[in-house]
């Protein structure tokens, strides 16, 4: 028996299917067989097939009773394979020789459902595309780990540069869907639902092949009706629901998934078409949607289907245009901008062919409540670096409403110990020492966002991090020298750090969040800050009340009441203003409970700063049972639970 059976659909490639095949029979690993499935071409491809599977029986050759397309190709092909595992390769492409034995031994090394390589481009056409290209296939983890949803929509959904088990595909009769295009995004997201573990390799071993004439180039070049997104969309939602895998998946389905493919759909449709796209979208949505369930990302996608405000409105023939988005509005005549409304965190921006004209205040009210427990830790170490800087630059962590108690209690100690910072804003200029918001960012799953900030971290004469959890941070303890000081807010970082033997120095200590001593007891707050309030008061908290996540980092299956952290999210420029408000609106959802279970840290931490009975699970790399060990474990009315309390 075979260990790797690799599906080929021919159609047309007469001037590469040599190339393809000799690859496929010339791997290190024999041990392979090679479905050849003709595609009813018009050209040389199958003679020249037929004659190389003359000369190896590993190649075997079915037919399709008609021109039936990649999909129906590939699915005929599956049908056939009797390896346990299954590879693809499109025949214009090629395997480098040890692809199959890489693949194989990295599937099954450690007990992977999946395994992902890297892929080389070779140009024959689209050479502008290279800087993408090398983005959309980088190789961004590396050995098995658990697959997050995070890492699945990190890495490209094309099935040839992966490998994967017959068992699932059969048991769950993942497919690829016949008569669309996008095929690959439908399969690769179906297939993950039953994905636990994933193996990467960084070796670029499939060769894919840039040409004119391609099935890819054909699809983004074609300007006409292109529904087939939206229709991939809405299959893998039946699908889902059919296997009962689609409650887990909402967020990420409406809010991410279901949005692209409609935003895809809109860029490859001509103009004429836009209608006939949001119609089939907004109908979808209307039978299929419960709004309440969605977090506020998702829902402020859906708006903005439901509303059109993707692609602008046109009035008088195109003439006059409109275009909303979250954060403005623009009216355009015959091109020119007349019309300009900014949203601001304060206030509504009027402006006039360029130039403001006037503001809209509209005003919402929150009362913070009282802060009970105001842990006492020893601040000498953290002090005395922040002192030793003079001035610096204080940029916040970018993130959910955790970062932003995060920032508002290392504000709130700055002022209370008279430092000196300047709060990082993109217009001016940093100062030479900077000090960068404590968190949870310093992970893997996190790498996109904190490699922004190693360049500034490498121009400045000394930096401080504030406490913060350290794993899989290797680029970030790359450049750690001399200059560096590094708070970790547990045990496990300090020693993970300390390992890596670095020239920084590295100190324990604990969230700065455990820092706020005080807020104003009434805020007002403008703009957006409204728009949040309101969603937030319609919310029902129970005294007993759930805040679970719903992220790449939860856990465990459990139930939420709401993602308290997720309500709304802050920037690391941000006003002060902004991050207070949502550190108060924190503060007034998580006092509405009188007992508070949750897997977010800072829903913790916001909880028993204002005394409630406060019940903590990890997250999916152990940050709450850490920090807890550290910090919390003091504390009487926290408890830490290996699984779900009853109460």
């Amino acid at each position: 028996m075979p260990k790797i059976s690799v599906i080929v659909p021919i159609y047309n490639v007469e001037k590469y299917i040599s190339t393809c095949l000799e690859s496929l029979l010339n791997q290190t690993l024999s041990d392979i067989e090679i479905i050849c499935v003709d595609d009813c071409g018009t050209d040389e491809s199958m003679r020249i097939v037929k004659k190389i599977a003359k000369t190896d029986k590993r190649i075997k050759i079915i037919h399709n009773e008609q021109n039936s397309g990649l999909s129906e190709s590939r699915n005929n092909g599956m049908k056939c394979a009797t390896a346990p595992y299954i590879m693809f390769c499109d025949s214009d492409d090629w395997f480098a020789p040890d692809m199959c034995e890489k693949m194989y031994n990295a599937i099954t090394a450690d007990g992977a459902d999946l395994a992902i390589c890297g892929t080389e481009v070779i140009y024959e056409a689209d050479h502008n595309r290279k800087e993408s290209d090398d983005n959309y296939f980088a190789i961004r983890h590396t050995g098995t780990v658990e697959l997050t949803q995070d890492i699945q929509n990190t890495y490209s959904v094309c099935a040839w540069n992966k490998i994967y088990r017959r068992d699932i595909i059969e048991q769950h009769d993942v497919k690829f869907p016949r008569g669309l295009k996008y095929e690959d995004n439908y399969f690769y997201n179906a297939y993950c639902l039953w994905v636990n573990k994933t193996a990467f390799i960084n070796d670029k071993l499939y060769k894919y092949r840039r040409r004119t004439g391609s099935i890819m180039n054909n699809t983004y070049g074609n300007k006409v009706l292109n529904l087939d997104t939206i229709k991939i969309a809405i299959a893998w939602f039946e699908y889902a629901k059919t296997y009962g895998k689609l409650n887990k998946k909402l967020n990420w389905f409406w809010g991410k998934f279901f949005y692209e493919l409609v935003c895809n759909s809109l860029d490859y449709s001509s103009k004429d078409n836009h209608k006939k796209c949001y119609e089939t979208a907004q109908k979808f949505i209307q039978e299929n949607l419960d709004i309440t369930i969605l977090d506020n990302h998702a829902r402020r996608n859906i708006a903005q289907i439901m509303h059109r405000t993707i692609k602008p409105r046109r009035m008088l023939g195109g003439l006059i245009k409109i275009q909303t988005t979250p954060d403005e509005t623009f009216l355009r005549v015959f091109g020119i901008k007349v019309v300009r409304a900014r949203y601001d965190t304060y206030k509504t921006k009027y402006y006039l062919m360029g130039m403001r004209v006037f503001h809209k205040s509209p005003t919402a009210k929150i009362d913070i409540p009282e802060l009970i427990n105001k842990p006492d830790f020893d601040d000498t170490n953290l002090l005395r670096e922040l002192k030793n800087l003079g001035r610096f630059t204080y940029i916040p962590n970018p993130g959910n409403i955790g970062d932003m108690l995060i920032a508002s209690a290392t504000y709130d100690f700055f002022d209370r110990n008279g430092l000196k910072y300047q709060p990082y804003n993109k217009h001016k200029k940093m100062r030479k020492n900077i000090v960068y918001g404590g968190g949870g960012i310093w992970t893997a799953d996190y790498e996109k966002d904190w490699c922004k900030f190693l360049p500034w971290f490498q121009k400045a004469e000394r930096v401080v991090i504030l406490p913060g959890s350290f794993n899989n941070c290797q680029k970030l303890i790359d450049i750690l020298d001399e200059r560096f000081v590094v708070f970790c807010r547990e045990k496990r970082s300090y020693d993970y750090l300390q390992q890596a033997n670095t020239k920084a120095k590295i100190l324990l200590d604990h969230d700065m969040a455990f820092r706020l001593k005080q807020m104003p007891k009434h805020m007002r707050i403008t703009g957006k800050g409204a728009t949040v309030l309101k969603s937030v008061s319609f919310q029902s908290i129970p005294q007993t009340a759930f805040f679970m996540r719903v992220d790449r980092e939860s856990a465990g299956k459990y139930k939420t009441d709401l993602d308290v952290s997720d309500i709304t999210y802050g920037m690391h420029y941000d006003k002060r203003d902004w991050i207070d408000f949502c550190t108060g609106l924190m503060l007034a959802v998580v006092n509405r409970a009188d007992v508070v279970v949750t897997d977010r840290l800072h829903v913790a931490i916001a909880a028993h700063l204002l005394n409630k009975q406060v019940y903590m699970l990890d997250n999916t790399y152990g940050k709450l049972s850490a920090v807890y060990e550290h910090s919390m474990k003091q504390f009487t009315n926290v408890h830490f639970c290996s699984e779900m309390p009853k109460l």
